[in-house]
């Protein structure tokens, strides 16, 4: 996957916020929630896809991968303001288990050695 390829997929966590409000929240998806969908959606593909050219359009094995990236993104965006919502006072409490969370899989992904480079 090219680089400004993975770059254009990953932005799409923006757009999987609303989205998921729309399937699993209940909220309508209003006119100015499709249009800036679709604004974001086109302007970082304008951005990212200039001068590409045909081969950056073409689906690769690795963008499947990255599309994990913009749907867990989105996901923990968005259950995180269902818990700012519900604990509007617990932000710091909600802020450090999520770093916590971070924290312990990146050092089990490490202690791992899956694809990583020897210093």
């Amino acid at each position: 996957t090219d680089a400004s390829k993975s770059a254009f997929i990953c932005s799409l966590a923006v757009v999987v916020v609303p989205l998921l409000d729309f399937a699993f929240g209940g909220k309508k998806l209003g006119p100015k929630a499709l249009v800036g969908c679709a604004l974001a959606v086109l302007g970082v593909a304008t951005l990212e896809t200039q001068g590409g050219g045909a081969t950056t359009a073409a689906f690769a094995p690795g963008d499947l991968a990255t599309f994990f990236q913009p749907l867990a993104f989105g996901v923990g965006f968005w259950r995180m303001e269902k818990a700012m919502h519900k604990h509007p006072g617990a932000a710091l409490k909600l802020t450090a288990s999520q770093l916590l969370a971070v924290a312990g899989v990146s050092a089990a992904y490490m202690c791992m050695g899956l694809g990583g480079v020897d210093p």
